[in-house]
């Protein structure tokens, strides 16, 4: 009963619109919008909701391919399928971005696939989690500095009501990652307000990367709640 609620509802989400929305407009990078805010005295506010955020003409498609869901097939499933479309003309590269700039640009590093993946999950109402890998990490020299990359994927969970009906005793899911390997383990599940912190302090070690050391400051006091509560700057 629960999963033909959430399929009434998305149904009804997506024909609210009588024609479908216009094409997605480049959005500007983050970063680099960050940078201008500098450059003028300002600063730029980066709310945790903007990283998350899917242009209008994206959340038509997704919750259009979601009305098309067949009966035998889990919510998990069916999404992982609509991203799994999108993947096939991504490119891997090392820059951190948002949802929209991950859609408009086709690419992004593997925080940046969680960020997209998981935007696709709250907009459906599917329940997700966050994995940190050990495995070997990255490193890369850049102008005398070194950055050190770390793996993060995600997972997307069968609902309770899918679980029951097709009578299992674990609960389904599908990791969603860029190259699993074998000899990985997890490290430790995070929570949201630690995923969303590891945006922040990707986009400041870009921002040092590239010499932008007042907007790397800025953006990394902006993560600081979300790593550690109790700390606070001024």
């Amino acid at each position: 009963m629960k999963v033909l609620i959430i399929l009434l509802a998305l149904a009804t989400s997506g024909c609210a619109y009588k024609t479908a929305p216009k094409q997605i407009s480049e959005p500007k990078h983050t970063l680099e919008h960050s940078v201008q805010a500098i450059k003028t005295n300002k600063l730029l506010e980066i709310s945790h909701q903007h990283i998350f955020d899917l242009p209008q003409a994206e959340r038509f498609k997704v919750l259009e391919h979601m009305q098309r869901k067949p009966e035998n097939k889990t919510a998990y499933d069916h999404l992982y399928k609509y991203l799994e479309s999108k993947l096939a003309n991504f490119n891997y590269y090392g820059n951190t971005l948002t949802a929209a700039e991950s859609i408009y640009k086709k690419g992004g590093n593997c925080l940046s696939l969680a960020i997209l993946t998981s935007a696709y999950a709250q907009l459906v109402d599917i329940e997700y989690g966050f994995d940190l890998i050990s495995s070997s990490p990255l490193y890369l020299r850049q102008d005398g500095l070194d950055l050190i990359s770390n793996h993060v994927r995600t997972k997307l969970f069968a609902s309770q009501a899918e679980t029951e009906q097709q009578l299992l005793s674990l609960r389904g899911g599908i990791i969603v990652d860029y190259f699993p390997a074998r000899r990985t383990h997890i490290k430790k599940n995070i929570d949201h307000d630690y995923f969303i912190s590891l945006y922040y302090q990707n986009l400041a070690s870009e921002a040092i990367a590239n010499n932008h050391y007042e907007a790397a400051l800025a953006i990394a006091k902006q993560g600081v709640p979300y790593f550690s509560p109790k700390l606070k700057f001024t």
